[in-house]
């Protein structure tokens, strides 16, 4: 008895699935999105060692996205208070896939210098932060109050398990299709939550 309870309470909790379509939209989208996403975050350190052979310029990758980072994340909760949730996780979704397609363009028609790369890796990073902000914002709005919980986390879940698929993923695209790959495979997966975000309820500001 004492056993079955234990089992009970480890199992995942999928109340949130069943009852809201909007959630189940965020989830797949996210899951989607999330995979493609990671392997770009495999293949840019990669390109850049692989460009230069110094450890301390793909070390500098990190610094280069974390002021973009930063200052995205001081302004993402306002603009997720002040404006239709969906539409900005929608913009943040189109933004993050031209941005993987420049990446994937310019690696496999040119040999992109450094400082593109870092430049382009701090918008990505931008963005990234406006669209994790967004998303989990909408989060509370698709579930009842009850099945909060267990939705927070599946999205927390979710989020675990592209950051493990992801990058084996990008690896081995890497490995038989070259660099400029796992970018057009990230630009392709974010239409997964571009779908979401446009099949989603309206998401109005609390204002």
């Amino acid at each position: 008895c004492m056993l079955g309870k234990l089992l009970r309470n480890l199992a995942t909790d999928i109340r949130p699935l069943r009852a809201s379509r909007n959630f189940r939209l965020l989830m797949l989208g996210g899951l989607i999105t999330g995979i493609g996403t990671q392997a770009t975050l495999v293949a840019l350190p990669y390109q850049i060692y692989v460009r230069t052979h110094s450890a301390f310029l793909t070390g500098l990758l990190g610094a280069a996205e974390l002021g973009p980072l930063i200052l995205a994340s001081l302004y993402a909760g306002a603009l997720a208070d002040r404006m239709d949730r969906r539409k900005l996780l929608l913009l943040c979704q189109i933004a993050l896939s031209a941005l993987a397609g420049i990446l994937g363009l310019v690696t496999w028609l040119t040999t992109p210098a450094v400082w593109e790369l870092f430049v382009l890796a701090g918008f990505i990073a931008g963005a990234s932060a406006v669209e994790r902000v967004s998303r989990s914002a909408i989060v509370p709005n698709t579930v009842t109050p009850d099945h909060l919980k267990a939705a927070l986390s599946m999205s927390f879940g979710t989020m675990q398990v592209t950051m493990v698929v992801g990058p084996a993923i990008g690896g081995l695209v890497i490995t038989y299709f070259g660099l400029a790959v796992p970018y057009f495979v990230d630009a392709i997966s974010v239409l997964g939550m571009v779908f979401a975000a446009w099949a989603l309820s309206p998401q109005p500001s609390p204002d």
